[in-house]
């Protein structure tokens, strides 16, 4: 999936990929953030997030023009939903507008 602007400027890339299980997308998560620390000479924070239905299991980086990526395995409590990985860069106007959408209260 692509965003881009009028100005047909790319903000944001995601994609997605289902696996079997929520370990074998972590053994993949592990293997794919030490790829890219070692490529790009960069350090992922690691960090894991609960929420309502599940867990999130992520390796995220900004970049020296705030740009951010992240590349995360998600874990479902049920069974319909998505287990996977989600690997995404999102520019640095597309993260404050999305700030700005949220503090607006709407």
């Amino acid at each position: 999936m692509l965003t881009i602007d009028i100005n047909n400027n790319i903000h944001s890339i995601q994609g997605t990929e289902d696996y079997a299980s929520i370990n074998r997308c972590n053994e993949f998560l592990e293997t794919l953030s030490s790829s890219l620390e070692e490529r790009y000479e960069v350090d992922l924070e690691y960090d894991e997030t609960s929420f309502p239905s599940g867990k999130s299991y992520r390796y995220s980086y900004y970049s020296s023009l705030n740009n951010y990526f992240a590349v995360q395995c998600n874990e479902e409590d049920d069974e319909l939903e998505f287990n996977g990985m989600i690997i995404y860069l999102d520019s640095e106007d597309l993260l404050e507008a999305r700030n700005k959408y949220y503090d607006s209260g709407l």
